[in-house]
């Protein structure tokens, strides 16, 4: 991962280990329906779609960025 990623990544992931995310009302009530439609379609025979874009995860806000050098940009 330090190779692909770089080093200001593995070090801003091991600094963030015991964060935890503090979901807002209207996001979890959002997550709940997209995976609850997300079900429906399942059920119904379609096949699954692309995982949504939660953003507002920490971990994922690390990662927006970082190109096939593992360059960081922090913008």
């Amino acid at each position: 991962m330090l190779r692909k990623y770089g080093k200001d990544v593995v070090d801003g992931l091991e600094a963030r280990e015991f964060e935890s995310k503090k979901w807002t009302e209207e996001e979890l009530i959002q997550i709940k329906n997209e995976y609850r439609e997300r079900i429906k379609r399942l059920e119904r025979g379609e096949p699954p779609t692309e995982v949504p874009d939660y953003t507002g995860m920490a971990v994922l806000d690390l990662f927006t960025g970082v190109d096939e050098t593992g360059e960081v940009s922090r913008t």
